[in-house]
């Protein structure tokens, strides 16, 4: 019984004799297969589209995300500044409201320090306000709307 088992073994060992030789292949062949298969899943298909038509669309997009940016800014912005009385008792929380809704605006490149510094402001204005500086609170108030005319 054993001899048969050795004799099956050395026919496997006949029979894939070209294994070795030909695994280099297969692996790249595997490495080219996962590679089409990464491209074509996370970009929809293996044409990229260069032309002018694609760069210019992207133009529009980031032109109309400014305007549109900017116009919510400002109305945000400007509702807040009209509504608010600094010495009033819902100051810190229309603030606090103010500056959740400009941090769920999407914020195009070119707005980032400029929006940073409002909210910065506003942030400084709630402490000034809980600490009783009016002076600093008024003075930071002038700062948003100078930010907000440079629109």
């Amino acid at each position: 019984m054993a001899k048969k088992s050795i004799s099956k073994v050395a026919n496997k060992r006949e029979l894939f004799w070209w294994l070795p030789e030909v695994m280099p292949l297969l692996v790249i062949l595997a490495v080219a297969l996962s590679a089409t298969y990464f491209v074509v899943q996370y970009h929809g298909s293996m044409s990229f589209d260069f032309s002018q038509k694609a760069a210019g669309r992207t133009i529009v997009d980031v032109i109309q995300l400014e305007n549109k940016y900017a116009g919510g800014f400002k109305a945000v912005v400007n509702a807040y500044l009209e509504s608010i009385d600094v010495r009033d008792s819902g100051f810190i929380v229309k603030t606090e409201q103010l500056k959740k809704r400009l941090l769920a605006l999407v914020v195009p490149a070119k707005y980032r320090d400029q929006h940073l510094a409002v909210v910065l402001t506003l942030d400084k204005m709630e402490t000034d306000s809980q600490q009783g500086d009016w002076q600093a609170v008024a003075a930071e108030m002038e700062k948003i709307k100078q930010n907000c005319q440079s629109f």
